[in-house]
């Protein structure tokens, strides 16, 4: 009994060790980074070319943290989702002219998964042109 109960054990903290490496998304390798940090191409890293990608990273970080906060603030009920009824209030709030667009087409075009609330990622991913990614 015990031999069966380690063997599913070990069988199951080896199927979750394997999902947590696939969700992991894959890194850029080695030259691929250095090319894209190395703007000019002369085959070295210079002192405004590692400050320009430093501050990019940091834009990034600091962008993510912004649509938490706002995330969260407009979440008046803090269950993790922002409902329509959410999302309308922070508009008219705002006073925001969505013209030629409707904040209940808006909302739609956020809500990706048309579950009718929006998570993190959907109120995060930029649009262009009124579309999402």
């Amino acid at each position: 009994m015990k031999v069966l109960i380690l063997k599913c054990s070990a069988l199951a903290l080896g199927m979750f060790f394997i999902s947590q490496v696939q969700a992991q998304p894959q890194r850029p390798n080695k030259e691929e980074l250095f090319a894209k940090l190395d703007t000019n191409s002369d085959g070295f890293i210079d002192a405004s070319e590692f400050k320009t990608a430093a501050d990019q990273k940091q834009a990034k970080m600091n962008k993510k943290l912004d649509s938490k906060k706002s995330f969260d603030k407009i979440d008046e009920n803090k269950n993790g989702t922002i409902e329509y009824g959410e999302y309308e209030k922070m508009m008219l709030a705002r006073q925001e002219n969505m013209k030629p667009k409707s904040p209940e087409e808006v909302f739609g075009t956020m809500d990706t998964d048309q579950d009718g609330k929006l998570n993190l990622e959907e109120f995060k991913t930029p649009k262009k042109n009124g579309k999402r990614k």
